[in-house]
């Protein structure tokens, strides 16, 4: 695969950058642990208050788009997905996959209300469904709004694609690999 150009970003979860740029490059950030707490609208005593919890803050030299090109070539060798191989996820693991995106809707079929929309792509080779469980605050600018757009529109996006994903089982239901994606680049063809 190709060095990847900032333009075709599609997503990139800035947290899975960071740790393996600190696991391969062995460079720490500097870290802070700070001890919050939250607390629901009403009386409650704070001694007593299950809302406390300890958040970590990391800062690095370098940004994520920094990070992630110095670290490339390590994820590049992450495994091709294969169908016939991976058939069945016995438990989560990371692949490359090469296809297109889209914009799908799944709803309840008694339940027009109860509709959740998210990102499917299909592997190339032979149409094999991912489910993608994405987060808004990794997709990037351009991305970002395809979920608000109106369904007619939706229907007509078919992006090429290559992306890290993380495998974490196969929906019977769905006939789909549910998966959540580390990294997504746009591909020229």
């Amino acid at each position: 695969m190709e060095q990847f150009k900032t333009d075709n970003l599609v997503y990139l979860d800035v947290e899975f950058v960071a740790l393996k740029y600190e696991e391969i490059t062995g460079e720490a950030p500097s870290s802070r642990l700070t001890r919050t707490e939250g607390m629901k609208a009403g009386i409650g005593i704070p001694v007593l208050s299950a809302g406390v919890h300890t958040q970590e803050t990391r800062s690095y030299q370098l940004s994520s788009l920094g990070m992630l090109k110095k670290i490339w070539g390590s994820l590049e060798k992450y495994p091709s997905f294969d169908k016939n191989m991976h058939s069945t996820i016995n438990k989560p693991q990371i692949f490359w996959v090469q296809g297109h995106i889209t914009v799908s809707i799944w709803g309840k079929p008694k339940d027009q209300d109860e509709k959740y929309t998210y990102y499917q792509m299909l592997d190339d080779k032979d149409n094999t469904d991912f489910s993608l469980l994405t987060k808004s605050e990794y997709t990037s600018s351009g991305y970002d709004s395809l979920f608000e757009v109106s369904p007619a529109i939706q229907n007509n996006i078919n992006i090429p694609v290559s992306a890290l994903v993380k495998i974490l089982y196969y929906s019977t239901v769905g006939k789909s690999f549910v998966s959540s994606p580390f990294l997504i680049v746009e591909r020229e063809n």
